[in-house]
């Protein structure tokens, strides 16, 4: 995720350059000069096309990192440390009650994990279910024509 981040900074950071000569290019075109001096527009156009690219890559790139799902989810519980030697019947409680704190926290992820894996497995079969009833519906008969009713009394609305 983080070479993703860098790679998204790097692009914008080259397509403000772009930008930057673009500005410039577009002074010079307004003049009539490329950038050497001689008229003509090929060095605007060649730049147009890296900008449209670079725009291209950073939405691609940007649009992966939103809406990935493969980031391996984990909890956020932290496990108790359990000392040497428990003193007191108040040390020991305590530690009990962190540690059933702790799996408390672990069976709360392990549901949303297995909620998630359901609406998952849902969406799944949905997608199933919507091309089954496509092919079932395609595979039917050849298509047909749509009939042309504008000049029947059923198109026109009469009885």
């Amino acid at each position: 995720m983080a070479s993703k981040a860098s790679e998204l900074k790097a692009l914008a950071a080259e397509l403000v350059v772009v930008v930057n000569h673009l500005q410039q290019l577009d002074l010079q075109r307004r003049v009539g000069l490329r950038p050497d001096g001689t008229p003509g527009l090929s060095d605007f156009k060649k730049s147009m096309r890296r900008c449209g690219a670079l725009v291209f890559i950073t939405l691609l790139l940007s649009g992966s990192a939103v809406y990935a799902d493969t980031a391996l989810a984990s909890h956020k519980c932290t496990a108790p440390m359990k000392q040497r030697e428990f003193v007191t019947q108040a040390q020991l409680e305590r530690y009990k009650s962190t540690v059933e704190l702790y799996r408390s926290c672990l069976e709360a992820f392990v549901k949303e994990q297995e909620t998630a894996i359901e609406t998952h497995r849902q969406a799944a079969q949905n997608a199933i279910g919507d091309w089954n009833r496509f092919v079932g519906q395609e595979t039917k008969g050849p298509p047909r024509a749509l009939e042309d009713k504008r000049d029947t009394q059923e198109f026109r609305g009469s009885p």
